[in-house]
């Protein structure tokens, strides 16, 4: 008897999916593999208007998986939901210290085009929790995220370099500092 092609048998599982899941997930492959294999390609299409819902939904799909997967390894699931919470308000937050920068340097583009190069960006997160691969995933991520913001922002090269560096060291400041007074509040009760 014949044995089932694998690609087969996937795509027939993916016949089972409700409608609406089945068509998140191809969209979220299509798009997840042009930011990964095609950047520039990707951002020169990229939308830069259509409101935030679609790039939000891809979002939380890759963040998702990255936390879980590094939840699962860690033995820390509980810790999931907050860490799922956090990562993407802290996107929504970098996003806006991207856009002020790249402002600042004459840049073009709004809030939404900004969170939508982060938010495509994010899919790289997928290889988070892979020990090394993780890390190279992240460098590769910043350079993704360089071409998205060059892009959109219409800046140099040089611009876009030191706004994502001003954007990682600014938000760290800003999580820091909403952290310590976090525990603060908590240890001294105002």
């Amino acid at each position: 008897m014949d044995e089932p092609n694998s690609a087969d048998s996937k795509l027939q599982a993916l016949d089972k999916l409700p409608p609406g899941f089945k068509s998140y997930l191809l969209d979220y492959y299509q798009k997840a593999s042009n930011v990964a294999l095609t950047p520039k390609l990707f951002f020169e299409t990229m939308p830069t208007t259509g409101g935030l819902k679609e790039p939000f939904l891809f979002l939380l799909g890759s963040t998702t998986v990255a936390i879980l997967g590094v939840s699962l390894l860690s033995m820390h699931l509980f810790e999931f939901p907050i860490m799922l919470a956090t990562s993407l308000a802290s996107t929504f937050l970098v996003a806006l210290v991207a856009k002020l920068l790249a402002r600042s340097f004459g840049g073009k583009a709004d809030f939404e085009a900004t969170f939508r190069v982060y938010a495509y960006a994010s899919c790289l997160n997928l290889l988070a929790w892979v020990p090394i691969l993780g890390s190279l995933a992240w460098f590769y991520e910043l350079y993704v995220t360089y071409i998205g913001l060059k892009k959109v922002h219409e800046l140099s090269p040089a611009k876009t370099a030191i706004t994502i560096v001003l954007t990682g060291i600014l938000t760290a400041i800003l999580l820091f500092v909403s952290l310590a007074t976090t525990v603060m509040r908590h240890i001294f009760h105002f």
